[in-house]
């Protein structure tokens, strides 16, 4: 599978997730693992890139190398822009919640207005 690099709003959700989970809960079995993968999926569906539960982990594992609190190392590997989404977020966690809660309601919005136009085009009721 290609890698296909993660967007700016995509890295603010999945460091939002990092600092809710414990370390040892972040694994693709965790609920909120699987949570955030249908939420990028549903993001990126007009592109057609899945997120799935596998690739959550490691993005969440990119920013241990960061986190002066980790007592190991952290992935070597990652992008410029998750050191950005890190030095942005990271001492400023009401700013990082605030902004992912953002995109989580945008999100499910234009899910929202998606769904109305697909019940309108086959000629469903939509009700809520």
């Amino acid at each position: 599978m290609k890698n296909i690099t993660w967007k700016r709003e995509e890295l603010i959700l999945a460091l939002d997730l990092y600092f809710h989970l414990e370390y040892g809960q972040i694994d693709g079995r965790h609920p909120k693992v699987h949570e955030i993968s249908n939420l990028l999926t549903r993001l990126n569906e007009e592109y057609g890139i899945e997120r799935s539960v596998n690739s959550i982990p490691l993005k969440l594992a990119n920013f241990k190398r960061f986190d002066p609190l980790y007592g190991g190392k952290g992935m070597k590997a990652g992008s410029k822009l998750e050191e950005q989404i890190w030095n942005e977020f990271s001492n400023n966690k009401n700013n990082l919640k605030e902004t992912a809660d953002k995109i989580r309601l945008r999100i499910h919005r234009e899910n929202v207005q998606k769904e109305k136009k697909i019940c309108l085009m086959v000629g469903t009721d939509w009700e809520i």
